[in-house]
């Protein structure tokens, strides 16, 4: 039998809570029973009112570039299982004919890069990295997360250049910060900055094999930073290392038109080397970044085979965002007043009300609790 109006409950609701997984976007809602009409519309309007801002925050950080065909590098012709490409293939690939986006955007305080890729080199192993003009505040941001390559003015031109290469046990700030920070300030006037070595930090944030017809979809994040990719038929990774990329194949000319060879099926597991620790623990630096670039570059593996190739750069394009400091995400406390708040038909008195807090933590996770229904 239907309830009598007097007799029915009124439900009210404590506890919003907002949060995000890998998959999907999630809010619950714990409810009970109601001491005044109107709490349960109070609390989900108040919800909305603060969720909805946040979110359209987080869009508007969004951006796309569309990457560049480079060229000018010694260019790898081995697939990630040392196979040849054809003569033709060779002769006539350029990265001109690949379409590479990377969209960026900001998800649970990380960082992402969402890279929708055709017409790349098949079953073949790219490094994803980004890059800075150098000398610039945009490199030392990039360059204290990842690494330093280093030039020297040699009286009419800067050298070519070298990495940094000891990264000693993971920890900040690692060797290779020690000796940019002891070099970037040396003067030489006859240099055109008045320094006599220039900087240009860069980092690899992760890595992908593509399919046999060159085209990749992966989503990598700012939660690691990479020194060089290796073969598990080269060394074994470490438990610092990046996680293991597994790839099985074949190749059969008459599907795979870069080959003119066939192939048994072969599984090949390749794996980023840690650059700095702890692993999945290195975000991007706050700060504004400007002067940047997302850089596809081949991984050559070390080889030197003739067609091996060196970590020649495929792609790129620039690509400027902001990332916030920790402090800016919270938490923040809010009280409600007491008094004055009316929805038709209803009024939320003074003891009703009088406790209701909004705790918001910061964009996630997003929480609002009556302390005085627990």
């Amino acid at each position: 039998m239907p309830l009598e109006k007097a007799e029915r409950p009124h439900i009210f609701f404590t506890r919003i809570n907002y949060y995000e997984s890998a998959e999907d976007q999630k809010m619950t809602i714990g409810a009970g029973r109601c001491k005044r009409r109107g709490i349960g519309l109070f609390t989900i309007l108040l919800a909305w009112h603060l969720f909805a801002p946040i979110r359209a925050q987080d869009a508007t950080d969004e951006t796309e570039v569309v990457l560049t065909a480079q060229t000018g590098g010694t260019w790898r012709w081995l697939d990630v299982n040392d196979q040849p490409y054809s003569s033709a293939f060779q002769g006539t690939y350029s990265y001109s004919q690949a379409t590479v986006r990377v969209r960026y955007y900001r998800y649970a305080k990380k960082q992402r890069f969402h890279l929708s890729a055709t017409g790349l080199k098949p079953n073949f192993a790219y490094q994803f990295k980004l890059v800075t003009d150098p000398g610039t505040s945009t490199s030392e941001l990039v360059g204290y997360s990842g690494r330093w390559w280093e030039q020297e003015w040699l009286g009419t031109a800067w050298s070519s250049g070298w990495n940094l290469n000891d990264k000693g046990d993971g920890s900040s700030p690692n060797p290779n910060d020690l000796l940019y920070e002891a070099r970037k300030d040396i003067a030489d006037s006859s240099s055109p900055t008045g320094l006599h070595y220039l900087y240009t930090g860069y980092r690899v944030l992760g890595y992908f094999i593509t399919d046999a017809t060159g085209s990749a979809e992966v989503t990598i994040d700012d939660a690691n930073s990479y020194h060089v990719l290796w073969k598990t038929s080269q060394i074994s990774p470490t438990a610092d290392d990046g996680p293991l990329i597994t790839y099985t194949y074949s190749v059969n000319p008459a599907d795979d038109p870069a080959y003119d060879t066939t192939y048994p099926e072969a599984t090949v597991s390749i794996f980023g080397e840690w650059e700095r620790l702890p692993r999945d623990g290195i975000g991007l630096l706050a700060g504004t970044y400007t002067a940047c670039y997302v850089l596809l570059t081949e991984e050559s593996f070390h080889g030197s085979a003739p067609l091996a190739g060196f970590w020649a750069h495929a792609l790129k394009g620039p690509m400027s965002f902001t990332i916030y400091d920790s402090a800016d995400w919270g938490p923040k406390i809010a009280t409600v007043p007491a008094a004055g708040l009316h929805f038709p038909d209803t009024s939320l008195e003074k003891e009703s009300i009088a406790n209701l807090e909004i705790r918001n933590d910061g964009p996630l996770p997003l929480s609002f609790n009556n302390p005085a229904y627990p």
